[in-house]
């Protein structure tokens, strides 16, 4: 609603750096003169206070609304009188009071911007300006406060079970390095017992492996001569293949002489004949 308010304090509010403007930007205003003519005026919206300047060069308000009470909704069909020698179109919203008491003393205002965009941008920043709307935020923030303080003690709760279980693996893990420590112990006492075994042994595995090692030689002579025999063979082989085909070519040779004999004594026979 419009109030009326100390112009130093007016500007002291209005410059605040602790409390930053939410949006800010020109918008068309209805005066309330008795012509009720639209004048271009720039907004700066902070906190709940919507204040108003001639001009963004401007450092003194000319007026204030607190948005207390108050339903911030877009006019698509408005058309506003007087504003045909501005040109462009001009999107419109009211802002209308809903506390009853103040609603039968005050009208409702209505602020036309120049883009669609900064129409929506004002009525979502205006709509979320009330101390009721910041309530609603604070009483949001602080039940997610809660949840993540409960999600957090919950996660404590996880990493005190996973220490707790990481505690007993370690110590099932030096417990089982304890009785390992203990079979290597037994063992290296195993080891040194037989060692005087190893000294024994080892003597009597040089003459096996000398002895192993004469009949591989013997085996090796043998597999040599065996070699040359079975070459020798294979050579005798080769040559009783060659004679049997020197024979196998002569009886054919022999075989074609005896059919040719053979037609030259009918040839002869027919001749007589």
């Amino acid at each position: 609603m419009p109030v009326k308010i100390a112009e130093e304090v007016l500007i002291a509010i209005s410059k605040s750096k602790s409390q930053p403007a939410i949006l800010s930007g020109y918008l068309s205003k209805q005066s309330d003169s008795f012509t009720k003519s639209w004048k271009r005026r720039y907004f700066v919206l902070r906190g709940n206070m919507l204040f108003y300047f001639e001009k963004k060069e401007n450092n003194i308000p000319i007026g204030v609304l607190i948005i207390e009470d108050m339903a911030v909704e877009k006019l698509p069909d408005f058309k506003p009188d007087g504003m045909e020698e501005q040109g462009g179109t001009q999107y419109a919203f009211r802002m209308r009071y809903t506390n009853s008491f103040v609603a039968e003393k005050m009208s409702d205002i209505v602020l036309l911007a120049e883009k669609q965009s900064e129409c929506n941008d004002w009525i979502e920043a205006l709509n979320n300006a009330s101390t009721h709307a910041l309530r609603a935020q604070l009483r949001e923030y602080i039940s997610k406060h809660y949840e993540m303080r409960n999600e957090l003690k919950r996660a404590q709760r996880e990493s005190r079970d996973k220490t707790a279980e990481m505690q007993t693996k370690v110590d099932q893990m030096i417990a089982s390095e304890k009785k390992a420590k203990e079979e290597a112990d037994s063992l290296r006492e195993k080891v040194r017992d037989l060692s005087h075994v190893r000294d024994v042994t080892e003597k009597t595995c040089g003459e096996m492996v000398a002895a192993k090692n004469a009949q591989i030689e013997t085996l090796k002579q043998e597999i040599i001569e065996e070699r040359t025999w079975k070459q020798k063979f294979q050579d005798q082989l080769v040559e009783s293949a060659e004679r049997l085909r020197v024979a196998q070519l002569e009886a054919e040779g022999q075989r074609k002489e005896v059919a040719r004999l053979r037609q030259e004594k009918r040839d002869a026979k027919k001749k007589k004949k």
